[in-house]
């Protein structure tokens, strides 16, 4: 059985880091490559995210992050992109989180996948 929730935990841990912290990750990015090429400059304005999780293993199946208008602008896993919360191989605290309906997981997850397989036609 499937769970749907709704957080805004780690949402904006994202943001460049001024200093020697900022300009390591900054080298990283360029020597390594991108766990989600498609998504990783959209993580700075992920302000909530939903999570599809297998209730029994605990594990997040699928992730879509939330902009500040509710706008889905990310997704995982999607091709090339294993996500922020789906990489992990430990079950998700999701206690205390925001239980949503799978209609409303379903309906940004189709709208974030239409948006970029219309991006990745240019």
């Amino acid at each position: 059985m499937k769970v749907y929730l709704s957080t805004s935990l780690d949402a904006g841990g994202f943001r460049r880091e001024a200093g020697p912290g900022g300009v390591l990750r900054s080298v990283l990015e360029v020597a390594l490559p991108l766990g989600n090429p498609d998504f990783e400059a959209k993580y700075d304005s992920i302000v909530r995210w939903l999570l599809e999780v297998d209730e029994e293993s605990g594990l997040v199946l699928r992730e879509v992050g939330l902009d500040e208008l509710a706008v889905p602008i990310a997704m995982a896993p999607l091709r090339d992109n294993i996500g922020f919360w789906t990489r992990s191989e430990e079950p998700l605290e999701w206690q205390g989180m925001l239980r949503i309906r799978g209609s409303v997981f379903e309906a940004a997850w189709e709208r974030c996948r239409r948006v970029s397989a219309r991006s990745n036609e240019r």
